[in-house]
């Protein structure tokens, strides 16, 4: 997957976070999602790196 369309998955994500946190998600539930948008973009900077 190029940068660019990882980058877009990340966007996507955090729309998704965005929608969660305004429909009144549980804590652990956003912490999950938050977990998973970090480890998302750790991945896309080693790729860049790379």
């Amino acid at each position: 997957m190029s940068p660019q369309a990882e980058i877009q998955e990340i966007m996507n994500m955090l729309r998704r976070l965005k929608g969660a946190i305004h429909g009144g998600a549980d804590a652990e539930e956003l912490d999950s999602d938050v977990e998973d948008i970090m480890d998302k973009l750790f991945e896309t900077m080693k790729s860049m790196a790379d």
